[in-house]
């Protein structure tokens, strides 16, 4: 003969701790989650593109990296710090017109 299990078995106490610890585990490690990814944002964005420049110089001036490595640098950061500004590209110089083509 078998016990049968009691038509109300969600009543038990054992069910709603055994459901509280794993919903409490869930938002922990939710919240977790959502602090690493806050904190891994702010660290990415206080770094401006002004202050890298200005490490780079100092390298630059150190030895530590070449005048080339130096002006593809500036001309990358140099573009953020016109786009964060509002500044926009001028154009090239105009030159001489190609042969065969007048200026009217």
């Amino acid at each position: 003969m078998s016990v049968a299990a009691p038509p109300l078995a969600f009543l038990d106490t054992r069910f709603w701790v055994t459901t509280g610890a794993f919903v409490a585990s869930l938002l922990i490690g939710a919240y977790i989650i959502w602090a690493v990814r806050r904190w891994q944002k702010d660290g990415a964005a206080r770094v401006s593109a002004n202050e890298q420049l200005s490490h780079y110089r100092t390298l630059y001036e150190k030895g530590e990296i070449s005048e080339q490595e130096f002006n593809q640098l500036r001309g990358v950061l140099g573009g953020e710090i016109r786009q964060s500004l509002g500044i926009k590209k001028k154009p090239p110089e105009a030159g001489p017109p190609p042969d065969g083509i007048t200026k009217d």
